[in-house]
């Protein structure tokens, strides 16, 4: 299974300039400010290299609190189905992440069922209910149906159906369509820190020594980031998928 980013850099968590704006304090000696301008092709880092960072932390940003605000791709997640079914709803599978996206061929998606051995409408064995027409997706009258806000996917099959049916391998997208403006500080608070970090930042810019400690301000945007990315951390139990 992996997971992989929808569009590289248009999607990002923020932006070039709203790291700038992290930079107005750190006055040059003729109250000229460092980066509050926005970062070019011309200035030390360019703004290339601070798209990197961006999109550095905003993979970070991912992993700690398990969500997205992009459009992500899990391929191939594996789920037993030798488990529970619950009457008028379904054999349940909680997924790896929430916020699911309609589940479309068209987009790559897949809900593989493995129906064993070579028997399968493919030569894998494997009959996708995603482009198989007796397989309908729908709570009331389907074969299956997801709950997309907390990501979990129910199958409607009784328990001696799976003696065939011994798993299910999904390939879905995920990801909110709107980049909360918390997130959007938090990731520029994190690159702002990155570089105040560096040597770079002292060397390329005269007069930033009179200015405040650039390590303690690196301190400081790390924990207000740390802050707002910790209300939006995903809770997750042991054995989620078991």
């Amino acid at each position: 299974m992996s997971v992989a980013p929808g569009s590289p850099t248009d999607e990002l968590y923020c932006s070039p300039d709203d790291v700038a704006n992290f930079f107005d304090k750190f006055s040059g000696p003729q109250g000229q400010t460092n980066f509050s301008g926005g970062f070019t092709d011309q200035t030390n880092p360019t703004e290339a290299e601070v798209e990197m960072l961006i999109e550095e932390q905003t993979e970070y940003i991912e992993q700690h609190t398990g969500h997205a605000w992009r459009p992500k791709r899990v391929d191939g997640e594996l789920m037993d189905l030798n488990r529970a079914y619950y009457f008028n709803s379904g054999t349940p599978f909680q997924l790896m992440h929430r916020d699911i996206r309609p589940l479309d061929p068209d987009k790559g998606d897949k809900l593989l069922i493995y129906t064993g051995g070579d028997s399968g409408p493919d030569e894998d064995g494997y009959n996708d209910w995603l482009t198989d027409p007796e397989q309908q997706e729908g709570r009331t009258n389907g074969d299956y149906w997801v709950n997309e806000q907390q990501g979990t996917l129910y199958i409607y099959k009784a328990g001696y159906f799976f003696d065939r049916y011994n798993f299910v391998e999904v390939t879905y997208r995920y990801g909110k369509d709107k980049v909360p403006a918390s997130i959007r500080n938090a990731c520029a608070k994190l690159v702002a820190a990155d570089l105040l970090r560096t040597q770079q930042f002292r060397v390329t810019n005269p007069g930033a020594e009179e200015a405040p400690d650039p390590t303690n301000v690196a301190e400081s945007y790390e924990e207000q980031a740390e802050k707002r990315l910790n209300k939006y951390k995903e809770v997750k139990s042991i054995g989620i998928n078991q």
